[in-house]
């Protein structure tokens, strides 16, 4: 049974939310802001970068509010934004991996993804992604607006948006077995046939730590999102509910690592090489010189043509 959780004596049926650990995250999340910012700016990731810094505006806003909760354990407003704000954060940092991982599948050959054109990828992912977006926002908005039966709708809204977003997850972690299993199932790099202008940039170690780093976030995204379906379907009075430290563990480090990680080892750096690497030009003949048409003819067959 879910109960109704907005009436101001209940919010968090007596227990104040702790000083120390939420005002640990939002100056994590501050600072996170601030390098993902600079990081966006630098490396001209727009839909990565975008994604994260308005991630770390939400997770310093949710933390921010729980913060002042401490002081203010009965105000809706500070209990709502943190509600907002830890909820829809992660959508927003889920968003970006889905869509730095169309660049990881260009570095490699997208033709090994179930989705092999990366702009139908993405735009897959967007989508779904954007739907449990709406969903989780309308759940919040709708439990804010106060009552009884609203409350109860609204965590009923978010509850299946976490959902969704779980099955995303699933989605995505099928496309990315079968990305890497068709890969690696190949034996030699020949038969790959991957790109020889991102050679230097894929065969780096930071490349392979981006991508183990995504691996790594999306395991920590299963941890928080399965954890948040539990707390939300239980009644808001219970043990789980109630129980911050399981809040600041489960959710809020989870989320934290994974951010923390993606900033460490930043895809956008390696997207930026990626852009900068010029496509091969043909070379134009000087005046005066026949023109030919090489196409795949070798180069001794041409030069007895022309003579």
């Amino acid at each position: 049974m879910i109960y109704n959780f907005y009436t101001e004596d209940i919010l968090y049926f007596g227990n104040t939310p702790q000083y120390g650990g939420n005002t640990f995250y939002t100056i994590v999340y501050a600072f996170l802001f601030v390098i993902h910012t600079i990081l966006a700016i630098v490396t001209r990731e727009i839909v990565f970068g975008s994604a994260f810094v308005i991630g770390c505006i939400l997770e310093m806003c949710g933390f921010c509010g729980r913060v002042d909760a401490h002081f203010h354990d009965t105000n809706l407003a500070d209990y709502m934004v943190s509600l907002v704000g830890t909820i829809l954060g992660p959508v927003f940092f889920l968003a970006g991996i889905y869509d730095i991982f169309g660049h990881i599948m260009k570095l490699y050959n997208s033709e090994f993804c179930p989705i092999k054109n990366v702009s139908d990828y993405r735009l897959t992912f967007a989508i779904m992604d954007f739907i449990s977006f709406i969903i989780l926002l309308a759940g919040c908005g709708v439990a804010g607006d106060g009552g009884e039966n609203r409350s109860v709708v609204g965590a009923h809204c978010i509850i299946a948006g976490l959902v969704i977003q779980l099955v995303i997850l699933i989605i995505f972690t099928g496309f990315v077995g079968a990305f890497f299993f068709n890969m690696y199932n190949h034996s030699s790099k020949t038969s790959l046939k991957l790109d020889d202008r991102f050679s230097k940039i894929r065969d780096t170690p930071y490349t392979g730590s981006v991508v183990f780093s995504i691996l790594i976030s999306i395991f920590l995204y299963y941890i928080r999102t399965i954890y948040r379906i539990v707390q939300m379907s239980g009644s808001f009075n219970s043990k789980l509910h109630r129980n911050e430290t399981l809040i600041l563990v489960l959710d809020a480090a989870m989320v934290a690592i994974s951010v923390i990680l993606l900033t460490i080892f930043y895809p956008g750096l390696q997207t930026k090489k990626m852009r900068d690497v010029k496509k091969p030009q043909e070379t134009k003949p000087e005046d005066g010189e026949a023109e030919f048409k090489l196409d795949d003819e070798p180069a001794s067959k041409t030069s007895i043509t022309a003579v």
